[in-house]
C-alpha cells in the first residue's frame, strides 16, 4: 500500500498507465543475466551477450557459483523418487534452455512450446508431491529454510525481471509471462516502467545464498576456499573509476549552455544554496531553466543542500501542468504575461536564476522580466540570482 497509493495519486494527476511497448521496451532480455556492465574491469568486456538498455544484469561468477552450491547442499538432504526426480529436474533444465531461445529438435522428439514444457514440470510437480509423503516432507522443510526462501524470491525476481513478454536476444520466446499476469490484474503494475530492476532483488536473493555458500565451506572446514571466492567477488566487482558525472548535452530546449562536467557546485552557486536554505520553513523554490531533465536532475540533487520543497522534478513521466508551466516558461519574450501566470500557480514563492545557464544574454532578460512583473530580488550570487515572487502582479 505505501508504494500503490503514490501510484493512484498520479492517475489523479493525469499520470496514463505505461504501455506494454513501453514497459517491453525496459524489460530484460532473458541474456541480460550474460550480459555485465562494462564497467566492470574483469569481465565487463567479454560478458557482453546482448548489450541494450537495463539490460547488464549479469551477477558474477562467483556469487553464482556459491549461490548454487547452497541450493544444490540443500536439495541433496532431501531423498525423493529418484526417477521422477530427474525427470522433472531435467524439464526444468529443459525449461531454463527454452527461456534463452533454444529449442529440441530430433527424428523422434521435438521440444519447441515452452508452455507445454512449463505444464510439464507442473505436472509432474504434482505427481511427485502426490504419491511420495517424503517428497512433501522434503518439499515443505526446503521452503521452509533460508535457502528455499531466498531461492524461490530470486527465482520470481528473475521472472518478474523479463517483463510483459520473455525476450531473448530480442526475440519474444514466451508470450505471455508471469508479469504479464501483475500488469493486467494487480493495482500498480501498470504504472511500473522498467521490469529490469527486479533484477536488484534478484541480486540480493543471490547475495544472501552465497553468503550460505560461504558458511557451507567454512563448516566443511575449507575457510581457505571461502577466502579465496570473497576475495574473488571484489575482484570480478572491481568497477574504479565509474563516471557518474557524464554530461548529456543535446538539449530538446534551444539557448542553453552546457552544464559543468562534475557535480561539485562552483562557490556561487554554493552560496546561493546556503542562502537558500536559510529561507523560511514555507518557502517553495523554481529554479530557471526549467523543465530539461538534465537540469532538473541537478536541481533535484542539490535540493539536498536546502531541503525546501522544489517544483522543478524529472521521471519517466510528468503531470500535464509541469508540461505546461515548462512550454510557457520557454515564451518568456513573446507572451510573458501566460508564462507569469503559470509560474505563479505553480505555488513557487521564490525563483533561482542560473543565468550563465542561458546562452547569451537570455539568462538577464528572464531576471529582467520576473522584476517587471514586480518579483523583489533578494540574493546575487555571482550569475545566480534569487528572487521573492509576489502573487499580487499575476494578470
Amino acid at each position: 500500500m505505501p508504494f500503490l497509493l503514490p501510484y493512484l495519486r498520479l492517475r489523479d494527476l493525469g499520470f496514463s498507465a505505461r504501455s506494454l511497448a513501453e514497459t517491453d521496451k525496459f524489460s530484460a532480455d532473458a541474456y541480460a543475466y550474460l550480459t555485465a556492465d562494462p564497467n566492470l574491469r574483469l569481465v565487463g568486456g567479454f560478458m557482453r551477450a546482448w548489450p541494450k538498455a537495463e539490460g547488464a544484469l549479469f551477477p558474477g561468477f562467483t556469487i553464482t557459483a556459491l549461490a548454487m552450491l547452497a541450493l544444490v547442499a540443500t536439495l541433496r538432504e532431501a531423498s525423493l523418487v529418484r526417477w521422477l526426480t530427474y525427470l522433472l529436474a531435467g524439464s526444468c533444465v529443459m525449461l531454463v534452455a527454452m527461456v534463452f531461445g533454444w529449442t529440441l529438435r530430433l527424428p523422434f522428439l521435438k521440444i519447441t512450446s515452452f508452455s507445454r514444457v512449463l505444464w510439464i514440470v507442473i505436472a509432474l510437480g504434482a505427481v511427485l508431491l502426490t504419491i511420495s509423503p517424503e517428497a512433501r516432507s522434503a518439499a515443505k522443510r526446503w521452503w521452509s529454510h533460508p535457502v528455499g526462501m531466498l531461492s524461490t524470491l530470486t527465482l520470481f525476481a528473475i521472472v518478474m525481471s523479463f517483463g510483459p513478454h520473455i525476450h531473448a536476444k530480442g526475440r519474444v520466446v514466451v508470450d505471455p509471462s508471469l508479469y504479464a499476469l501483475f500488469y493486467d490484474f494487480v493495482p500498480g503494475f501498470d504504472g511500473l516502467r522498467v521490469p529490469a530492476r527486479y533484477g536488484m532483488i534478484a541480486a540480493l536473493g543471490l547475495a544472501a545464498l552465497a553468503g550460505v555458500g560461504v558458511r557451507l565451506l567454512e563448516t566443511a572446514g575449507l575457510g581457505a576456499l571461502a577466502l579465496v571466492a570473497a576475495l574473488l567477488i571484489v575482484v570480478e566487482s572491481f568497477a574504479v573509476p565509474i563516471g557518474v558525472n557524464d554530461n548529456w548535452v543535446v538539449y530538446k530546449q534551444p539557448g542553453l549552455q552546457p552544464l559543468p562536467p562534475t557535480l561539485t557546485l562552483e562557490p556561487a552557486a554554493e552560496e546561493t544554496y546556503r542562502f537558500v536554505a536559510g529561507l523560511p520553513a514555507s518557502t517553495a523554490i523554481v529554479e530557471l531553466p526549467l523543465g530539461e531533465p538534465a537540469f532538473d536532475i541537478r536541481y533535484m540533487f542539490y535540493s539536498t543542500r536546502h531541503w525546501k520543497p522544489l517544483v522543478n522534478g524529472y521521471s519517466g513521466g510528468e503531470p500535464d501542468d509541469y508540461r505546461y508551466l515548462n512550454q510557457s516558461l520557454q515564451d518568456v519574450g513573446t507572451r510573458p504575461d501566460r508564462a507569469w501566470n503559470a509560474l505563479i500557480a505553480s505555488t513557487a514563492t521564490h525563483a533561482i536564476v542560473h543565468e550563465s545557464f542561458y546562452a547569451g544574454d537570455r539568462g538577464s532578460r528572464v531576471s529582467a522580466w520576473l522584476w517587471s512583473k514586480g518579483a523583489t530580488e533578494v540574493g546575487t550570487f555571482g550569475t545566480h540570482r534569487v528572487f521573492a515572487l509576489n502573487a499580487r502582479h499575476s494578470f
